[in-house]
């Protein structure tokens, strides 16, 4: 045993309050190599302080002096050993973020320790009871060679080790590989292969107005981005029910611009030893939005001020979803879900079952709401939990302007789905769209008869029938309309075919097959949920000062809503307004339903500033809403969001009325 180690167990034994003892612990175990730990982990009835998935343990840590099973815990009336006994049945219980299939792992264990005492119990969850773990006197080592023995026994013994969550930070996991591409990348300039897909990734995000001006910028975006969208893609792929095919899984990445590093052989090297480290690990036992993390760690923080791009730490994002996506909503929207899956078709109770982020950026805000989901199915509704997967990704919802942040937010939400009971689930449809929330260069419109006709980039116009908007299935109905098109496309168009497929198949034959379902489904959704509306809209809005948003034609749009949402500043030094006061009344405007519940992420400026005051007047297109609670973050140190002004959220319960 090293010298350093051995003085990492001396400093935990002289820790005394309970964050250090936790923080100091976790480092020593990561250092012993005894399984890596979360920290204040949501288990879906309360926070353990240290959660490990690899070998299924928790520790519950408290201050020196104040630890033991029948001392208070942190609920009324609970002792220390109920509350591991409750956060153990909660992990237990099937399906929740966990892969039970492992028929070698025994079932979770607990512990509870100051960092100097031990007690621990085996979680028996048919009978929802825990059995005492005989120490043998070992509940007490004096030194690292005792610590070592006690965790290899204990913690983290062989026999008990599966699949480890994944590592956080992650870009140690994809700082090589990006290393890697970024060299591929100056080798294979000028090629038809990566020019094409360079001009495609260039063009997707003029369109959304996030792009640098800089070449060297640009190059050094396209390689991040391609990494960001691959890594996104295989996570989704092993959450998926069912068996993991490389080959599968590759296909899925020549699809759009990432896939320039598949055309050469040293590309194609280096992403299928991605695959291959990525899916060592349990993503579903992730606890948090990694890929945040990772992007900030990626993309500079110049490029992320530039595009107003600050995503929302999960602890805030986690608070802000317990306050609106309260128990009686959540019950409301499971059943309607239900619904919906079981009938195929829109059943006659009205009422909403969405819950949207309109600025979804990496997914933490899908996370959170997902995970709760998850949590009270679980607790309280146990029979739904073979359609839990279906009724999540039901229900759970993002739009995000930027198509990289789409694709992040996607892979975020699949680590907060439950894995699959069966391989014969359904697979799921990930419900996360790129799509302007604010409408401002929308290109579907409703028709009389309650179809839509959707603009095509070539002009054309395809018409989408309401029967297919108003199926829960509408992803699907769109998948098999791309392929009757197709096949259309190969031979002659009869006067039989269906003018919707006849429209699509012309399209096709001019512009080729390959963007046509993730269009339609890009246009088509928030067309759709503008009808139908969300139960609840909750997210971090773009928080940009007029002044900084690019010229063009959009900025000219926003200009023209903050005048009909006369939400235009009087105050002469701030006339160019917010774009989060524009963004958060016009998506309410558009997507909420009546009474439906809404809470925001918005600069300190929203409470106090002249410039937010008709804002805060709660009139809004033809939405009447009224606010139920405000908190101001404005004094937490450090700042929530590092490098930008500091901001507060706040939260409405509304009365929506159009």
């Amino acid at each position: 045993m090293t010298e350093q180690t051995a003085a990492l167990y001396d400093k935990l034994l002289a820790m005394k309050g309970e964050d250090d003892i936790r923080s100091r612990l976790r480092e020593l175990l990561s250092t012993i190599k005894k399984g890596d730990y979360n920290l204040e982990y949501f288990t879906g009835n309360g926070h353990a302080d240290m959660v490990c998935h690899e070998y299924k343990v928790i520790i519950e840590t408290k201050a020196r002096g104040e630890c033991g099973p029948l001392l208070p815990g942190s609920k009324p009336e609970e002792t220390q050993q109920d509350q591991v006994k409750r956060y153990l049945s909660a992990l237990a219980a099937p399906r929740l973020w966990d892969d039970h299939n492992d028929s070698e792992l025994t079932g979770w264990r607990g512990f509870l320790t100051d960092g100097a005492s031990w007690w621990g119990w085996e979680y028996d969850y048919a009978a929802d009871a825990l059995q005492q773990i005989d120490l043998r006197g070992n509940g007490r080592p004096n030194t690292i060679t005792q610590f070592v023995r006690f965790a290899s026994e204990y913690l983290a013994p062989e026999m008990r080790k599966g699949i480890p969550a994944p590592p956080d930070p992650l870009l140690p996991l994809f700082r090589g590989p990006l290393d890697r591409l970024q060299e591929i990348q100056q080798e294979v300039e000028g090629q038809p292969f990566y020019d094409t897909k360079f001009a495609m990734w260039r063009d997707i995000l003029q369109g959304s107005g996030l792009i640098s001006d800089s070449p060297l910028r640009m190059a050094s975006n396209f390689a991040q981005h391609t990494i960001l969208v691959i890594a996104s893609r295989i996570i989704v792929a092993a959450t998926k029910n069912g068996t993991f095919s490389k080959q599968s899984v590759l296909l899925t990445l020549e699809e759009g611009f990432c896939g320039w590093p598949l055309e050469c052989r040293a590309g194609r090297a280096v992403i299928s030893n991605l695959i291959d480290t990525i899916i060592e690990y349990n993503w579903q036992a992730a606890g948090r939005d990694l890929l945040k993390g990772l992007y900030h760690d990626l993309i500079s923080q110049e490029d992320r001020k530039e595009f107003g791009e600050y995503y929302t730490p999960d602890w805030l994002a986690e608070s802000l979803v317990q306050q609106v996506l309260d128990s009686d909503t959540m019950d409301e929207i499971i059943d309607l879900a239900r619904k919906r899956i079981d009938s195929n078709t829109e059943p006659s109770e009205t009422g909403s079952h969405i819950v949207l982020d309109p600025s979804c950026g990496s997914g933490t805000f899908l996370y959170h709401s997902a995970r709760a989901i998850v949590a009270r199915i679980n607790t309280q509704y146990p029979h739904l939990i073979p359609q839990c997967r279906q009724i999540v990704a039901a229900i759970v919802q993002g739009f995000d302007i930027h198509p990289i942040a789409v694709e992040m937010s996607k892979a975020t939400l699949s680590t907060a789905l439950p894995p699959a009971t069966n391989q014969d689930e359904p697979e799921v449809t990930l419900r996360c769209f790129v799509s302007d929330s604010l409408h401002t260069a929308h290109k579907a419109q409703l028709t009389i008869s309650g179809g839509l006709d959707l603009e095509a980039p070539n002009g054309r116009t395809l018409h989408i029938s309401g029967e297919l908007l108003t199926s829960p299935f509408a992803h699907q109905r769109i998948s098999t309309l791309v392929d009757e098109a197709i096949a259309r496309a190969e031979r002659p168009v009869s006067d039989k075919v269906a003018p919707d497929v006849a429209a699509l198949a012309e399209a096709i034959k001019e512009m080729g097959d390959h963007v046509w379902k993730w269009y339609i489904s890009n246009q088509v959704e928030p067309a759709r949920l503008a009808e139908h509306k969300a139960r609840v809209i909750i997210g971090n809005p773009p928080w940009l000062v007029m002044n900084d948003t690019e010229d063009g034609a959009r900025k000219s749009s926003i200009a023209d809503l903050r005048k009909s949402y006369r939400l235009k500043p009087t105050v002469r030094s701030s006339a160019q307004g917010d774009l989060a006061a524009v963004f958060s009344a016009r998506t309410v405007d558009l997507f909420l339903a009546d009474n439906g519940n809404f809470g925001f992420v918005l600069p300190g400026s929203a409470l106090i500033s002249q410039t937010w005051e008709k804002w805060r007047n709660g009139s809004w297109g033809l939405a009447t809403i009224s606010f139920d609670m405000a908190r101001n973050l404005d004094n937490l140190k450090p700042p929530v969001f590092d490098g930008s002004s500091r901001r507060s959220w706040d939260q409405g319960d509304l009365g929506v009325h159009h």
